[in-house]
């Protein structure tokens, strides 16, 4: 399981962003993009996590 301290503070910081802007968004399409972007963006950070647990990056 990765956890908040396996980030870096860029990452959180970036990942704070997007939830901010999530927020913020001012209709459903735009809402939807900013969580895709969040989704892919969390689904990469656990794939480099699992790859740097396994020692393969």
């Amino acid at each position: 399981m990765m956890l908040s301290h396996d980030l870096t503070m860029e990452q959180k910081e970036y990942v704070k962003e997007l939830k901010r802007r999530i927020g913020q968004a001012k209709n459903s399409q735009e809402r939807q993009e900013m969580e895709t972007q969040l989704n892919h963006f969390l689904e990469r950070l656990f794939l480099e996590y699992k790859l740097r647990r396994r020692g393969e990056l």
